[in-house]
């Protein structure tokens, strides 16, 4: 194989600092129970947020503690959106190898694809490059919501 992948330019450090802070805090708290969620099976809090055992104590419901902290958030919210389930194990190891979770992720979807790190790491190579490849992957309604 050959050639291995240019990369960065010489984008300013500061060009990130032009988004507002509160609302990457809110994605970032987005993104983060959402990955606690879909990684978190059996323990009855994700460890990074200590307000969503308050909010699920105070709550006293039967969903879920990170549910439970996302209603207090926000009343009356819509189903909560989330990517689509892949198996998270497979993804993180072939994102070890260093091919983009986007690609990844849309391997693990994917039916022509099998479902082991070869399969999926033979599925990006066959379709990196396919037009529309890094488009963000549509929202699915989470499970029970």
């Amino acid at each position: 194989g050959g050639g291995g992948g240019g990369g960065g330019g010489s984008s300013s450090p500061s060009s990130s600092a032009a988004n507002p802070p509160v609302a990457m805090e809110e994605d970032d708290q987005a993104l983060q129970a959402a990955l606690a969620m879909s990684m978190d099976v059996d323990s009855a809090a994700p460890p990074a947020a200590p307000a969503a055992e308050a909010a699920a104590a105070a709550a006293a419901s039967s969903s879920s503690s990170a549910e439970a902290a996302a209603a207090a958030a926000e009343e009356e919210k819509p189903p909560k959106m989330v990517l689509p389930p892949v198996d998270e194990k497979l993804l993180a190891e072939v994102c070890a190898m260093g091919f983009e979770e986007i690609k990844v992720r849309k391997a693990l979807m994917s039916p022509t694809s099998q479902k082991n790190a070869e399969g999926v790491v033979n599925w990006v190579i066959e379709h990196g490059e396919d037009p529309g490849i890094l488009d963000p992957i549509s929202l699915v309604q989470e499970a029970g919501s």
